[in-house]
């Protein structure tokens, strides 16, 4: 028989091997129902049995918590998203203004605010409303730039320049404009002498070294080879004298132009300038008369021959000696002497119709002409034909 303590166990959990507590189990699971929640648990023991065999309950475990009950799903958005909330719906210019613009209708504000669909219905037209807001702000200005470092100071003037220095940007400016036309001077102790004695340029007598007339230069160019004429070993080349090759220099002293040195000791007027380098002893050392002949003409191509023939533009007087032109007489000594030869009478022009068939000229028009007429034969100084200037 259970004791009355069995009365308290509808709130409680039993579990045991113990068959008493499983009698107390079965009849606490045979009760009809739990009780409601608002019914107060009660604490209960299952009782011990006694030694005269009464049940004395042992303290239970509180019931198990019931389950929690499932938090509520998070409500659904609005298929409708409020406008911001500066919007307002009393701007609407809309017919009516009603702030409803069904297809076909412009959704339009009053006071420059921008009309903004809001995806609702008004009035059977299936998202036609619209609401009004402010023109967004402007922008802020950007932040302002940061100042600009301090200007270095400017660096000290240039000292002014020397005498040589403004001499050689001179010299410099010249070369790489119209190019330089130079003339190394032999025996160079003595022409500084005369050149420091000088008060001006016009006092410094140009040195003449291919005869009475004629000084030999050599063209310094950007565009060309760099070759400065100097006698070697044994010379004293100490200085020069230097032209801008201007167009003024050009139609005024220079007669003509070879590709190398024309040899400087018979170049012209058919004489031996340089008597010991004279191929004919015999010879006048400054003219032969073909000059004279030339200069005392009077005319205009009479003076400019006069000029050509005395700068050595004519036939070496080596070449009208010994030279054998084909269907050309060549010259004796004595004609030569006596102001009789042909080939000493006129320029030998490279390239000019006149000059074909006249000694070597007319024939060199190219680089591949020259060089077959004169680079790989004997003494091609003295044997070359001259170009115009």
């Amino acid at each position: 028989m259970v004791s009355s303590a069995m009365t308290k166990l509808s709130a409680c959990t039993l579990a045991s091997d113990d068959p008493r507590k499983q009698f107390a189990y079965r009849q606490i699971h045979s009760l009809p129902s739990w009780p409601s929640s608002r019914t107060t648990a009660t604490t209960c023991t299952l009782p011990q049995m006694s030694p005269s065999g009464a049940v004395a309950m042992p303290p239970s475990p509180p019931p198990p918590s019931p389950p929690p009950w499932p938090r509520p799903p998070p409500p659904s958005p609005s298929p409708h998203p409020p406008p911001p909330p500066q919007c307002d719906d009393t701007q609407c210019t809309s017919a009516g203004n009603d702030c409803c613009a069904p297809a076909g209708d412009t959704a339009t504000c009053r006071h420059g605010w921008t009309a903004v669909r809001n995806q609702r219905d008004c009035f059977g037209f299936r998202g036609a409303s619209y609401t009004c807001c402010p023109p967004m702000p402007p922008s802020p200005p950007p932040p302002p730039s940061p100042p600009l470092p301090p200007r270095p100071p400017r660096p000290p003037p240039l000292p002014p320049m020397s005498a040589a220095e403004r001499a050689l940007v001179r010299v410099t400016s010249a070369f790489q404009s119209h190019g330089l036309l130079t003339h190394s001077v032999g025996g160079g102790s003595r022409w500084m002498q005369d050149l420091m004695r000088t008060s001006s340029r016009h006092d410094f007598t140009v040195e003449r070294d291919c005869g009475e007339h004629c000084s030999a230069f050599t063209l310094l160019h950007p565009d060309l080879p760099l070759s400065v004429f100097a006698s070697g070993d044994g010379h004293d080349n100490g200085i020069g004298l230097a032209f801008e090759a201007s167009d003024e220099v050009w139609n005024t002293a220079v007669q003509c132009m070879s590709v190398l040195d024309s040899n400087s000791a018979n170049r012209a007027c058919c004489a031996c300038f340089e008597r010991q380098y004279c191929p004919l002893p015999s010879l006048n050392q400054r003219d032969s008369g073909y000059c004279h002949a030339a200069c005392s003409g009077g005319g205009a191509a009479e003076q400019l021959r006069c000029k050509q023939l005395a700068a050595g533009c004519g036939v070496n007087t080596m070449t009208a000696h010994w030279e054998r032109f084909p269907g050309q007489a060549q010259c004796s000594e004595q004609e030569i002497r006596d102001g009789r030869c042909r080939m000493c009478e006129r320029p030998q022009w490279c390239v000019d119709p006149g000059s074909a068939g006249f000694a070597f000229g007319g024939h060199a028009d190219t680089p591949e002409k020259w060089l077959e007429l004169f680079f790989h034969k004997p003494f091609p100084g003295t044997r070359q034909c001259k170009y115009k200037p």
